[in-house]
């Protein structure tokens, strides 16, 4: 049996009814595709509580706000710079 690793874009992908992955993410869980080819979904911990965290957060959080950590979050990574 293969052993699939599914990461925090995949749940969110999962969840998320606006994501351009989100067919696919569903896909993979159906019971067709695990009759022809079986595998075992793996995630850790850390993924789960991401992605339960995400969901609860993502209705609740003001659009500013969202923008401020998305700001924040693409400084850090070396990715935002005046336009």
């Amino acid at each position: 049996m293969k052993v699939l690793f599914a990461d925090t874009s995949f749940w969110w992908a999962y969840y998320s009814e606006h994501d351009d992955y989100r067919a696919r993410a569903r896909r993979v869980m159906t019971e067709e595709l695990l009759d022809l080819y079986p595998f075992q979904l793996v995630t850790t911990d850390y993924i789960f509580a991401e992605v339960i965290t995400g969901l609860l957060l993502r209705d609740r959080m003001p659009k500013a706000h969202g923008d401020q950590l998305n700001r924040r979050a693409q400084i850090a990574a070396g990715t935002w710079g005046p336009l």
